[in-house]
């Protein structure tokens, strides 16, 4: 079962071969008010095998140069076909009848739906072959959908949107167009597997460690698969990214015994969290998260003292004379006998310990107490104050000392570079 959207000009002759050759079991005809009259001169015209089973439906437009009154009309033949039960591959739009507007309304108009496309040319035509088609020497010219070429614009979108750190939003573009009808197999395979990676940096990004390993394994596979099969050599940069990635994640898998204790692979990954929320703009998102790398360095450090220190539940023993009577003072929880330390008083503790985190905050501290104050007045944690560029850039200058780990750092995507063929096989 199949479908015809049709344009109708002045000369019959074009749409009856059209309409002859595709054997629609459906076709709209889409015509001006002065055009209309010749649809049943067409109809007239058809093979008696294909008249009697033919359905017709008309839409007519009223200004046919006006490109938005072309386009809605255009937009109804759309819906009217789909309303007939017709699935977009079943579709074909002929364009060549009607005014320049009204064809170029029902390319527009139908492109992204995944229809074929057809045109009728002819071999001779008057004026020295500059004018109309001679009657009798039509042809039929088939197209497949040109979504792949307008997959560009939306690969650009998807690249832009993954650059830029919105995962859910670039996840959402390819499963979009993964799902279009009339894309062509070789660019909907490369997106499939592009699509578990972008769903594993999405899970990374939200701190859902666990999921990632087998969305980047799903990925990776596959990406390899289409670049050994389509000779796609731009994918080895974006392939060495993801590598160099789960090594990361291997070392923190490993470090945090499956990502259920502190790491200083944590502290490191909530760095580069903070800068992706910093190049978002979202600089107190991004102080927040520095905080909390900040913390989590101090705690990282004292659990790794013999004995282990756990800030929430600090013993009185392990806690230097110098600051025993004041940290019992502030910070001793009574029901349980020992101390919990919020973050200056862990790094002052780090400090009396002669641990080098804590010297470090020590020997900066007046520093660290200008930009810790300017955390809590933010409006995400005590405050609602707002910060800008300046405070982060000097929070994360601050925090360089906290750990030796190396940020994780993901992929830009170039998509251009990616789908480029290798010279040997554009040769071919």
């Amino acid at each position: 079962m199949t479908a015809l959207i049709i344009s109708v000009g002045g000369s019959p002759e074009p749409i009856v071969k059209s309409v002859t050759e595709h054997a629609p079991d459906f076709v709209c005809f889409y015509s001006s008010e002065q055009t209309a009259e010749i649809i049943g001169q067409i109809k007239a015209q058809l093979p008696e095998s294909l008249r009697g089973r033919l359905r017709n439906r008309n839409v007519i437009v009223e200004s046919v140069e006006d490109l938005v009154t072309c386009y809605e009309k255009a937009t109804e033949c759309g819906s009217i076909v789909e309303g007939q039960g017709f699935a977009p591959h079943d579709v074909m739009v002929d364009y060549t009848g009607g005014t320049k507007t009204m064809s170029a309304a029902l390319v527009l108009a139908t492109v992204a739906r995944g229809y074929k496309f057809s045109y009728v040319s002819g071999t001779h035509r008057t004026k020295d072959g500059v004018g109309i088609v001679v009657d009798g020497t039509e042809v039929v010219h088939r197209g497949e959908n040109p979504w792949d070429i307008l997959a560009l614009g939306e690969g650009q979108r998807i690249e832009w949107t993954f650059n830029h750190h919105h995962f859910e939003v670039a996840v959402q573009l390819v499963e979009d167009l993964t799902r279009r009808e009339g894309l062509s197999s070789r660019v909907r395979t490369f997106y499939q597997a592009l699509l578990p990676l972008m769903r594993g940096y999405l899970y990374w990004d939200r701190f859902e460690h666990q999921k990632i390993g087998r969305s980047f394994a799903e990925g990776t596979k596959e990406l390899k698969r289409y670049r050994d099969t389509t000779g796609l050599v731009g994918l080895d940069p974006l392939l060495a990214a993801v590598e160099d990635n789960k090594k990361f994640l291997d070392n923190l898998q490993q470090d945090s015994a499956g990502f259920k204790r502190m790491s200083a692979f944590h502290v490191a990954d909530l760095q580069a969290n903070a800068m992706r929320r910093a190049e978002e703009g979202k600089y107190d998102d991004a102080i927040a998260r520095l905080y909390r790398a900040l913390e989590l360095a101090a705690q990282i450090a004292l659990l790794h003292r013999d004995p282990p220190i756990e800030t929430d539940k600090v013993l009185l023993q392990s806690v230097p004379s110098s600051l025993t009577s004041e940290f019992k003072a502030r910070y001793l929880d009574r029901d349980t006998a020992t101390l919990k330390l919020p973050l200056v008083a862990a790094y002052r503790l780090l400090g009396a310990l002669d641990d080098p985190v804590g010297h470090h905050f020590r020997s900066r501290f007046d520093e660290y107490r200008v930009i810790l104050a300017a955390r809590n007045s933010s409006i995400l944690a005590h405050g609602v104050a707002v910060h800008g560029r300046e405070a982060f850039e000097k929070f994360l200058d601050l925090m360089q000392g906290t750990t030796a780990e190396p940020l994780p750092r993901f992929p830009q995507l170039d998509l251009l570079v990616a789908l480029k063929p290798s010279q040997q096989l554009a040769a071919r």
